[in-house]
């Protein structure tokens, strides 16, 4: 299958909505406003290509979802032009090309330039960090979200002494402190408004425009 049929616009939709949550056919029919069978035949054609899975559930109640989908892994569809060659490749990510992948994709060459030696150092404290975001709108503030703030921020210091990094603005704080301040201090209208590099546990993909305008 030509990985270009794999990407027309609602395919596209199936997989950014089962990326945030596992859905069933009916409910991503609803969402997107068309009908099961036509989500079910997109559905069987992204699990051939190995880009979703399926879950059955058993003993579920009459009128409930029997089976979720959901993305299968993580990936990239790359598209290359370069002098050297021109190719297209879809590629599993583990975690270190999915954090670098990201930050390449903020376009902030500031980010770019320590994006090793950001990843080195967030890699010895992932486990007390929630998530890592960047400001699309004020590309010189990067959030990192942990219960830990403190601690974090003490890790994180060694970046400072090794690169420069004088042009991020770097703010450590928890999550609920940062939903609550979105908007007031950080002028963030809309989750569009962040570029997560590192989202362990969905917490963008979780805030909808209301949660935001609740906090102004």
């Amino acid at each position: 299958m030509e990985l270009e049929t794999l990407f027309t616009s609602s395919k596209w939709e199936i997989m950014k909505r089962i990326s945030q949550e596992k859905e069933s056919p009916l409910q991503i029919a609803q969402h997107l406003n068309t009908t099961i069978a036509n989500i079910s035949q997109q559905l069987r054609l992204l699990e051939m290509a190995g880009l979703i899975k399926k879950e059955r559930l058993s003993n579920r109640a009459s009128g409930k979802p029997r089976m979720l989908f959901s993305l299968k892994e993580d990936f990239a569809y790359l598209i290359t032009c370069t002098k050297e060659g021109v190719n297209k490749k879809l590629i599993p990510l583990d975690l270190y090309q999915k954090i670098i992948l990201n930050i390449f994709i903020t376009q902030n060459s500031e980010l770019e330039k320590i994006a090793s030696e950001f990843y080195l150092e967030f890699e010895k404290s992932l486990n007390d960090v929630k998530a890592i975001l960047f400001n699309a709108q004020n590309k010189k503030e990067l959030y990192v979200l942990s219960e830990k703030p403190k601690d974090v921020q003490r890790n994180f210091e060694k970046i400072t002494r090794k690169v420069d990094s004088s042009s991020l603005d770097m703010k450590f704080l928890n999550d609920k402190e940062f939903l609550k301040a979105m908007k007031t201090r950080f002028q963030i209208s809309s989750k569009e408004d962040i570029i997560p590099i590192y989202d362990s546990e969905g917490i963008i993909a979780n805030i909808n425009s209301r949660e935001v305008e609740k906090n102004e």
